[in-house]
């Protein structure tokens, strides 16, 4: 009898017990009633060859939609003088379906990305962090209240240093490619400015914000067409008071469904076509022909959060 959970807890490729369900002990008690002969399925759905790691036209044109809308919402909160309250209202949500609380989060010389906003008004200097995700894609931003003549050097390389990771992450995305060899490059070049990532360098998303992460060591994961990736690469710098992040949702795609994306959903391909010519010709990055980018900031980085318009491009080592 296989169990589905809602999450796989593994260590590597491996099951971390043979008793390591994500489902309620008592649902459990209850099928231990009936069979001893139990094992975790949940990477049937879950893993990185599971069926919802396979999403088809429809699944993918719904990321989009999603996407787009979640990131025109968080880039609404890039906008200081208000308390982190009056931030989240001014995010204009409207109601569709959410995989995270709202998260636009301040600090002053720290900052803890995951809570929920306070009445705290955000002030100049802060570092500020904020996500907003829905069914289908979630994109996250931090950075400094700063103008971009105000950011000192050590800001400035932490900035630097995290985006040209994610210009290898990127890169990497490429039909075939090992998911183990795409996390160590990509911490490998975030180790070059003293950062680590917090969890894992990317991961498969869906209507859930986190399906699993085949970007990590051991993994014998392969980049596939149908794929619905967050490039998740949170950076930890050497003292709190550094701040960086620019994750959004991304697809991978061979011929056949780029073909049937182009004919079934025409305005979707022309927004993922003029989203591609941005990001190779105005940011410097690499990609393939396969990789989707589902979100109208796709890799955009301003560091300094008053202004908008001054972000990170690829260097052409990277």
């Amino acid at each position: 009898m296989g169990l589905v959970g809602w999450r796989q807890i593994t260590a590597g490729d491996s099951p971390l017990s043979p008793y390591a369900y994500a489902v309620p002990a008592f649902v459990i008690g209850e099928i231990l009633d009936v069979t001893q002969n139990l094992t975790d399925a949940t990477s049937i759905l879950m893993g990185i060859d599971g069926l919802r790691s396979r999403n088809e036209a429809d699944q993918i044109a719904l990321n989009e939609h999603r996407s787009t809308r979640a990131a025109g919402h968080a880039w609404r909160a890039l906008e200081p003088g208000r308390s982190e309250l009056a931030t989240a209202e001014h995010m204009a949500l409207n109601g569709l379906p959410m995989t995270a609380h709202v998260m636009p989060t301040t600090g002053s010389g720290r900052i803890v990305g995951l809570c929920s906003p306070s009445d705290r008004v955000i002030g100049h200097g802060d570092l500020l962090s904020t996500a907003v995700g829905l069914q289908g894609g979630l994109t996250s931003r931090a950075g400094y209240v700063l103008r971009a003549g105000e950011l000192d050097q050590r800001q400035t390389d932490f900035a630097a240093g995290c985006f040209a990771a994610i210009a290898i992450w990127y890169q990497g995305l490429v039909l075939g490619a090992s998911t183990a060899e795409i996390a160590e490059q990509t911490t490998r070049e975030l180790a070059k400015s003293s950062i680590r990532p917090l969890l894992n360098p990317g991961h498969l998303q869906h209507i859930d914000e986190w399906l699993d992460s085949p970007f990590a060591a051991g993994s014998h994961g392969t980049v596939h067409s149908g794929m619905s990736l967050q490039a998740d690469i949170i950076p930890v710098g050497s003292t709190p008071d550094l701040a960086a992040n620019c994750e959004d949702a991304v697809a991978i795609a061979d011929a056949d469904l780029r073909a049937e994306l182009a004919e079934r959903y025409p305005q979707l391909w022309a927004r993922v076509t003029a989203r591609r010519t941005f990001m190779t010709q105005t940011l410097g990055l690499r990609i393939a022909e396969e990789v989707l980018p589902l979100s109208d900031r796709q890799a955009v980085l301003p560091p300094a959060l008053l202004s908008l318009s001054s972000v990170l491009v690829a260097t052409a080592s990277a």
